[in-house]
This record gives C-alpha cells, structure tokens and sequence, in this order.
C-alpha cells in the first residue's frame, strides 16, 4: 500500500470504531451524577474544607472508587452502591462541618456568658437588670 492509500485506511477503521464505541455509548448513571454533584458541592463549601476535610477526603476516595468501577466495567449494582456510598460520605462531610461549626460558635457564647462547667453542668450566674 502506498502512504496516501494507508493513512485512507487507517482513517477509515478510526472512524468506523469511533462510531461502534460511541454507538455502545450509555447515558450517564443518574446515582453515579447524583454522587458527582454531592461531591461537588462539598468540595465548593468553605465550611467543608475548613471543618471537615478528613471527611471530604473520604468522599473523594469513594468516588474515584466509583469511576474506577466504571472503567473497570463492573456491573450496575455495584456502582450504584458505590456512588451512593460516595453521596453519604459528602453529606456527612457537609453534616460534620455544620456541627464542628456550630460547636465553636457555642463554645464562644459560652466564654461570653461567662459559664462554668460543674459536675451537674454549665452554671451561668447572672447580674443584676439582666433578664
């Protein structure tokens, strides 16, 4: 074959496995997207990032483990579970970052009240005129 001829025919199998790759093509999981976007949207949260990035980090690894499930071809099931593994791992790390937030704002109250901890609880004495 000559070079032009062979570039013709190369470019013809190209096309012709594009076509049957993209032809096998599915649409996207809707658990897998579901996943992503929990993910996503932990990542984009400044609470999550300062409060909970041990957790973040955890929902990042679970969905890498889900796009290695995909390329590894297993089966729905398994990537489904996956993915929604994924999705509750970047809820708790919302979650976890609320509560670490709202522990120190409770604790800055608390100094501002002037409470003392006592083995029956927090006493908080108050002055006179104060209601």
């Amino acid at each position: 074959m000559t070079g032009s001829r062979l570039c013709r025919w190369a470019a013809g199998i190209g096309t012709l496995v594009s076509v049957s790759v993209l032809g096998c093509a599915t649409a996207p999981d809707p658990e897998v997207l579901q996943a992503q976007g929990a993910v996503q949207r932990a990542r984009d949260d400044p609470l999550v990032a300062e409060h909970a990035p041990f957790a973040l980090r955890d929902a990042e690894d679970a969905l890498v483990k889900v796009e290695r499930a995909q390329q590894e071809g297993l089966d729905d099931v398994e990537i489904d579970h996956f993915a929604y593994l994924a999705g509750q791992k970047a809820a708790i790390a919302q979650a976890q970052a609320i509560e670490q937030r709202s522990q120190e704002e409770l604790q800055k109250e608390l100094v501002q009240l002037g409470a003392k901890r006592t083995a029956r609880g927090l006493v908080v004495t108050l002055e006179d005129g104060v209601v």
